[in-house]
């Protein structure tokens, strides 16, 4: 068994996915798994993958295209590591990631932990740091309800235990908020822990980064958007809805009770 299984959903990733794993290889805590699913990619994102030799390196293909969530699905039902991590195939680890990780993860009980991430551009090269302005749970659980998503995915860590039991089997039909919703399953239940150092190289395209404002698109955000605030409906603990919504309340006088909670 191992420490820790990366899991990584790849697709037609040709041009990064060697620099990705090279990164893995190359950190300096080496009890660790990499459990690739390739996603029915349409170019030689497969055989780049092969041309490694490592017996850490799991690679599962899926027969056609399932999306992001249901290539975590597999990672996870693949994986055997004590902890897990998420990092797509297009992005990197600084070389002493997993061992700063690791110690974390260890010395804290019950949490989802979220690294430092460095923004790079297309090419890897680094470009300015991601930092989280809100750390308090239930400020970030109140700005994702009322206003976007204010966290990250990439290099997200926690027990395998927790991810089995609050977020397994992920939302398959989720594809554009399926990260925000991740966050808010886990928030509801757990303490997050934020490290400030910068762990993680996420690699974004000016170019494609935003999805293009299409009918269809706008139609599925609206689908997804729905799906994603039934996801507050499963609170079940009026104190818990208090802390997340007290400014609301207190301007409001509403008091939350579970009776009414659709209304309120």
């Amino acid at each position: 068994m191992a420490k820790i299984s990366i899991l990584c959903p790849s697709f037609n990733h040709q041009r990064f996915i060697a620099e990705h794993i090279k990164s893995v290889l190359n950190q300096s805590f080496k009890d660790f798994e990499l459990v690739i699913v390739d996603d029915c990619s349409t170019d030689d994102n497969v055989a780049q993958i092969s041309q490694f030799n490592d017996p850490r390196i799991k690679l599962i293909r899926h027969e056609f295209n399932k999306g992001i969530n249901a290539a975590l699905n597999t990672a996870f039902e693949n994986a055997n590591g004590e902890y897990l991590m998420f990092l797509a195939g297009d992005d990197c680890l600084e070389p002493n990631a997993l061992e700063v990780m690791i110690k974390e993860l260890e010395n804290l009980d019950y949490i989802v932990f979220y690294p430092g991430i460095m923004r790079t551009d297309i090419n890897g090269k680094k470009i300015e740091p991601f930092n989280v302005e809100i750390k308090d749970r239930y400020k970030i659980l109140n700005t994702i309800f009322m206003e976007q998503n204010c966290l990250w995915s990439p290099g997200m860590s926690m027990r395998k235990d927790i991810f089995a039991k609050y977020l397994y089997p992920l939302d398959t039909s989720m594809c554009l908020h399926q990260d925000t919703q991740m966050h808010v399953k886990l928030l509801l239940n757990i303490e997050p822990k934020f490290l400030d150092e910068n762990l993680i190289l996420y690699r974004f395209d000016d170019n494609v980064g935003n999805i293009s404002r299409s009918f269809i698109s706008l139609s599925r955000d609206r689908m997804e958007t729905e799906i994603l605030m039934d996801t507050f409906l499963n609170i079940d603990d009026v104190n818990l809805l208090k802390k997340i919504f007290a400014k609301e309340i207190d301007k409001t006088k509403l008091e939350p009770k579970i009776e009414y909670l659709e209304f309120f």
